[in-house]
């Protein structure tokens, strides 16, 4: 007879793991606030660190400090779980329901769960040492498991990036010719599009093009974030490199970086949308603020929250006149009934 039949109380369980409790009770650590501000579990939690005292001893003090970071890291793995588990739910819904918040949701526990596999296997192999192998492993940790000293080094990197792309890109264009420099500022793609009929079809013309075509697409990629480390120095180093070989540069890596920059630009696209619909920049609090230009290529170190939500209002203007203009390019029939859209438009804010 069961134990359950023989005492007429149900047999006692052992203390489950919390790593094995229901990700029904994790789900109630995500709090949909408002429609603007994803979840705070879907950033990295605050690390409480002991503090320093002189009469402590400094064995019980780094004791601490690696528990301190072991729940860290315990506390961002759960997280993973619970954002996982309501970004499910939400996908059953209608894309034209969900919030900005529903939508960096997905997104980011998108991003998270294609992580987690990896870095749950260094987490239990290193326990309270992931932290010393944490700054080999940034590109394959779930943004809910990076240490604040670890997000500041990401950004510091991206932005040094964008500023030697920039200078890359620069120097390319300075060395145009006089007639192109004008079109090359304001619109490379252009230039890349017309470029046999601009630079013409000897030598000299394809060498400019395959400079351009070079500096421009590493430039776009930097942009966004889109290298690690060691791609970045072959990239910053197939700019400097002769005809023949930035040709070869263009041919291995430009396919790539321009699909991945497209991809990029398509979620950018979609979020910006929602931002302006749900509330604009002012309801974005200030953690999602800095997210959000450093998605969009804003430098975000050592700067105040009023210059980063003036860039991010910059940057949407530029962005929605730059898509109605291609859209008025692309479709000319339209253009009559996009102008009077846009008078109904200005009239209503009125």
């Amino acid at each position: 007879m069961s134990t359950l039949l023989r005492t007429g109380r149900p047999a006692r369980i052992c203390r489950i793991s919390p790593w094995l409790q229901p990700t029904r009770r994790l789900s109630d650590r995500v709090e949909r606030v408002d429609r603007v501000n994803p979840p705070a579990s879907t950033l990295p939690a605050p690390v409480k660190l002991p503090a320093k005292d002189e009469n402590e001893s400094k064995v019980k003090y780094w004791f601490e400090f690696g528990k301190a970071y072991l729940s860290f890291f315990k506390t961002g793995v759960k997280n993973v779980w619970a954002n996982s588990k309501v970004a499910r739910e939400l996908r059953k819904t209608k894309e034209d329901d969900l919030t900005r918040a529903d939508f960096q949701l997905i997104a980011r526990s998108r991003h998270d769960m294609t992580r987690l596999p990896i870095f749950a296997v260094v987490f239990i192999v290193c326990g309270e040492f992931t932290l010393l192998v944490a700054p080999f492993m940034a590109g394959v940790m779930p943004k809910t498991c990076r240490p604040p000293q670890i997000e500041e080094g990401l950004l510091r990197r991206a932005e040094t990036q964008r500023q030697i792309a920039e200078q890359r890109w620069q120097a390319v264009v300075d060395s145009l010719p006089p007639s192109l420099k004008p079109l090359a500022r304001r619109r490379p793609s252009e230039l890349l599009e017309r470029g046999r009929n601009l630079v013409g079809a000897g030598e000299d013309g394809a060498v400019i093009l395959t400079r351009t075509a070079n500096a421009l697409s590493f430039q776009m990629a930097c942009m966004y974030d889109l290298y690690t480390k060691p791609m970045f120095k072959i990239r910053e180093k197939s700019t400097q490199w002769g005809p023949l070989s930035q040709a070869i540069a263009v041919w291995m890596f430009s396919k790539r970086e321009h699909r991945r920059v497209t991809k990029h630009y398509s979620y950018l696209i979609r979020d910006s949308e929602l931002l302006v619909r749900d509330g604009g920049t002012q309801a974005l609090n200030s953690r999602e603020l800095r997210v959000a230009c450093a998605e969009r290529g804003i430098n975000v170190l050592d700067r105040s929250e009023e210059e980063l939500r003036h860039d991010l209002n910059r940057w949407l203007s530029a962005d929605a006149k730059k898509r109605d203009q291609m859209m008025r390019e692309a479709m000319p029939e339209m253009k009559e009934e996009l102008d009077q859209l846009t008078e109904v438009q200005k009239a209503m804010r009125r």
